[in-house]
This record gives structure tokens, C-alpha cells and sequence, in this order.
């Protein structure tokens, strides 16, 4: 009868657990997954089983899941941005993850322990030594609390055992350990520093690119589904390199939804040399960068601006099946072009290729594709930080979107003081 009121009582004091102040994570951690087993967590790398009291004085990530976890692209991203991020030797000691799986199905399957086993003892963090004994209070929690509804969430527990994000994922896929603590504060923090476009778009997917970027190069991303649209696009591209002088790269990361035949794509452009083509696994982690950033870029006022880059590049791939991204290196500025835009670029290029010595790679584009130039000027004004206004080789109105003319502004703070 004691066993039966304690079960009786045990959902309530979760739900309290999370509303009372802790001096360190273990009362908490215990109650949810060590009342019942002394040795919880398996960490199937080093092939031990360990205590609640590995993870004292530890951010904890709760990486709740179905016991497949993700595609097999993702795991191996998900390890590099947590495990093997550059950051991992400053932070790695100071935060761990503990997978929690938890099946569709109120019972497991053979197929679900088979998929837990093998991911559990190849993976570099901990997880639940035996899921299938979770207390269903436990898991009744986790789905209402939390909002679990089958698909992966990363909640993080501080410290000290409070809930402060309860879902990190989109940081973690967008920042890795730069992320760290992972709580929904340092996610509007990154946000406020966050001033790069390329990098944000690729960074972790492909050492070149990121090394192209830095290098300050001008990038276009591109995709198509049609080989005779990307060989005449990429002509183009070669007569802008050859003619001009520009360090222009085009990446091929084809588009949101490919089928089979973006294998037959890529084997055809790889041979022929045209571009940069990225396998069909990063192209799908690239994808998977673009959905994170919409998704991140949502739950932030203050990185609002991305949105208006990100969701035109989403919208694109949703109704046409060509389109394509330029930028500079870490300038903030870039060009999106899609359907018809794009082969109007093209077809202008005699154009606007007479400009780009005068205005820029980005301000010939502009002119070309613009509507023609107001009878009166502009007039408009804009201040700019000195480090931004003297690093963009060219800068451009944000009203009528032409090259406007550089002058500098300097400005007293200093204050009298007043006795």
C-alpha cells in the first residue's frame, strides 16, 4: 500500500520538482531517472554505466527522442556541432547530453530496442541505461510539459535543475558548442551578434566554403532540376570570371525536395567541371541550416531582418526550380533571384557586365534588373557604423536600391558635465 500511495503521488511531485529552487541538478535528475536504478546512464562509447551524480555541476541537455533518433546525416552533424566543434575543449567539461528515447507506441518494440542498442553504444554522450523501465508519470511529463510530440526536442536543464530552454535544437544545429549554456537568453544574445549571412548558411557543412567565405569571394548558390539550365548558367558564370576579373563561386546545393534524378545531376555537372558541387548529404545539412534559421529567426524580434532573407530563398524553392544567391564574403548584402528573375539576370548580362567596374558586382545586377532611374534624386540619408560603411566596397540606398555616394560624418559624444 505505501508503494501504491507513493506511485499515486509520484506525477504530482514531478510537476512540483520543476517548481521549487534547487541548490544543484541531482534531486531533480534523480527523481526522473534514477528512483528506481542506482547506475542510469549508459555511455556506450567507454562501455560503462555511471550515477546522476556524473552530471552534477553540469548544463544537461535532454535530447528527447524517438529511438531511431534522426537520418543518419544529422547524427553525424549533431556529433560534430556538440562533440567534435572547436569550442568542445573550453566548454566540453562544463555541459553533457543525455538522450531520452521515447517510442511512438506506449510499449517497445523489438525494432525499437534493436535501433536504441546500436545508436547507444556508438554515440558520444550518455543516455538511459534502460528506457523501457521509465516511470509512464515520467513520460506523461515529458509529452505534456515539455510538448513532446515525436519530434526531437533538446531540453536544458542548468545547473542547478532549472528548465532554461526547452527546446535548444535550432542552436545547437545553427552554433554547436558556441551555444553554450543553450538557454533561450544566449539564443537572443547569439542573434544580437550575428552579423554574417554566407557563414551562417554553411557553417559546419564544408571546410571549403567556409575558407571560400573567408577569403572574401564572391559565392552564388544555385539550384535546378533541368542540366541544360545549369550548363548555360554556368557559361555565364565563366565568362563573368574569365572577362571581369571576379572571384565568382557557384555551389550547386540543388533544391529543397530532390528527387532521384539530382544523382544523375550531379554526375553529369561533376564531370563536366562546371561548379562546386556538394554531396547529396551536405546538401541536405544545407537545407537543413535554411528550416533551422526560419525556424530560430521566428522566436527572435531582433533577427527579423534574417527573415526576409531566408524565407524568400524557402518560398523559391517551393515554386520554381530555379533560383540563386550572391553574396560576398561576410558582407550582409546579397542578391536572391528565382524563377524568371534568374534568366532575366542572364539574358542582361551584356548589360550590366559594362557596370561592374563602375558600381560592383552587386550594384550592376541591380541597375540591369531595376526600374529605371527616378527623375529627381533620392535624397535619402543613412548612418552607418565606420566599420561597416568602410568595409562594403559599394553601398546602396535602402529606398530606391541604387549606389549611393560616400561621405564621412564624425560625431562628438563627449558630454559637459554638469555640477
Amino acid at each position: 500500500m505505501c508503494h501504491m500511495q507513493i506511485d499515486r503521488r509520484f506525477p504530482e511531485k514531478i510537476g512540483d520538482l520543476f517548481k521549487l529552487s534547487h541548490c544543484h541538478n541531482q534531486e531533480v535528475l534523480h527523481v526522473l531517472f534514477s528512483s528506481t536504478n542506482d547506475l542510469p546512464l549508459k555511455d556506450g562509447s567507454r562501455e560503462k554505466y555511471f550515477g546522476i551524480q556524473e552530471l552534477e555541476n553540469k548544463v544537461v541537455i535532454l535530447l528527447i527522442s524517438k529511438p531511431e533518433l534522426f537520418a543518419v546525416e544529422k547524427i553525424f552533424y549533431l556529433v560534430q556541432q556538440m562533440h567534435d566543434h572547436p569550442l568542445r575543449k573550453k566548454f566540453g567539461g562544463s555541459y553533457a547530453i543525455l538522450w531520452v528515447p521515447i517510442p511512438s507506441s506506449h510499449a517497445w518494440n523489438l525494432t525499437d530496442e534493436m535501433n536504441f542498442k546500436f545508436l547507444s553504444n556508438s554515440l558520444p554522450w550518455f543516455s538511459i541505461r534502460h528506457p523501457w523501465l521509465l516511470h509512464s508519470a515520467v513520460i506523461n511529463f515529458i509529452r505534456k510539459e515539455w510538448s513532446y510530440k515525436e519530434e526531437p526536442l533538446m531540453v536544458v536543464l542548468s545547473t542547478d535543475g532549472v528548465v532554461t530552454n526547452l527546446n535548444a535544437i535550432d542552436m545547437v544545429w545553427l552554433w554547436g558548442a558556441k551555444a553554450f549554456p543553450f538557454s533561450a537568453s544566449r539564443e537572443k544574445e547569439l542573434w544580437e551578434q550575428e552579423n554574417r549571412i554566407l557563414q551562417l548558411l554553411i557553417d559546419g557543412i564544408d571546410p571549403l566554403l567556409t575558407n571560400l567565405v573567408d577569403e572574401g569571394k564572391h559565392f552564388c548558390f544555385y539550384g535546378s532540376d533541368k542540366i541544360s539550365w545549369i550548363r548555360d548558367f554556368n557559361n555565364i558564370l565563366q565568362k563573368i570570371k574569365n572577362n571581369m576579373g571576379i572571384q565568382l563561386e557557384a555551389i550547386y546545393v540543388g533544391y529543397r525536395n530532390p528527387h532521384k534524378d539530382v544523382g544523375n545531376i550531379l554526375d553529369i555537372s561533376v564531370e563536366e567541371n562546371s561548379s562546386i558541387f556538394l554531396s547529396t548529404t551536405k546538401m541536405k545539412l544545407f537545407w537543413l541550416r535554411l528550416e533551422t534559421i526560419k525556424n530560430s529567426v521566428a522566436r527572435q524580434e531582433q533577427a527579423a531582418h534574417y527573415n526576409s532573407i531566408i524565407q524568400p530563398l524557402l518560398d523559391a524553392c517551393e515554386t520554381s526550380s530555379d533560383w540563386m544567391i550572391i553574396g560576398k564574403g561576410s558582407s550582409t548584402d546579397i542578391i536572391i533571384l528565382k524563377g524568371r528573375e534568374v534568366q532575366e539576370c542572364l539574358n542582361l548580362f551584356p548589360e550590366w557586365a559594362e557596370n561592374v567596374a563602375k558600381l560592383g558586382l552587386f550594384g550592376a545586377i541591380r541597375c540591369a534588373m531595376g526600374s529605371p532611374l527616378p527623375v529627381k534624386p533620392c535624397y535619402h540619408n543613412e548612418i552607418l557604423q565606420s566599420e561597416e560603411g568602410l568595409t562594403e566596397e559599394f553601398l546602396f540606398c535602402s529606398r530606391c536600391n541604387r549606389p549611393v555616394e560616400k561621405f564621412v560624418v564624425y560625431q562628438c559624444i563627449v558630454t559637459e558635465s554638469v555640477e
